[in-house]
């Protein structure tokens, strides 16, 4: 957990800490279905969406917020690691699947690995009620951004924009 802990607040690092400041580029951005910005139609539950996209040279985080009544109560993560001649895919797969089992076993997370000929993906599905302090603050939820003891997506989305996140909400 420590080795993909550390590269997720080393790529969101070096994302947000560049020499000159970054403009979102809608360009450099591969839309998926999940992030299409079209409204939510399922108004039954009163859920709603907002993805927040991070892109650096071959990899990318995209954290999906999940709200129900203007509240945040599950974050989905997915690192997308890009396989170039530089990288190891033996050693990337052994932290994945280490992840996993250290995730599965403290918070009951949701833990799928996704591998293609050119990229491997994580995706690791939280309940924020049931995980701590610093694994939240990793999935970009600080107390700060918290507005009665729940935390406040506009502050989510403000503090994500900062380390040039791309965050749009997502209709399906």
């Amino acid at each position: 957990m420590k080795k993909i802990c550390m590269t997720l607040l080393a790529l969101v690092l070096v994302a947000g800490c560049s020499s000159k400041p970054i403009e979102p580029n809608a360009n450099k951005t591969t839309e998926t279905p999940e992030t299409n910005n079209v409204k939510n139609t399922d108004e039954s539950n009163n859920e709603k969406k907002i993805a927040c996209t991070v892109n650096s040279d071959s990899d990318k985080i995209k954290t999906l917020y999940i709200m129900e009544e203007n509240q945040i109560v599950s974050v989905i993560q997915e690192t997308t690691y890009g396989l170039t001649k530089d990288r190891d895919k033996e050693s990337i797969m052994e932290s994945m699947n280490s992840d996993k089992q250290i995730l599965t076993a403290m918070y009951n997370v949701g833990y799928e690995i996704i591998e293609t000929d050119t990229e491997i993906t994580s995706k690791i599905t939280y309940n924020i009620s049931k995980i701590d302090e610093a694994t939240l603050a990793v999935l970009g939820l600080m107390d700060e951004m918290k507005t009665d003891g729940k935390y406040d997506i506009n502050k989510v989305v403000e503090g994500m924009t900062k380390v040039n996140a791309t965050c749009s909400e997502v209709i399906e």
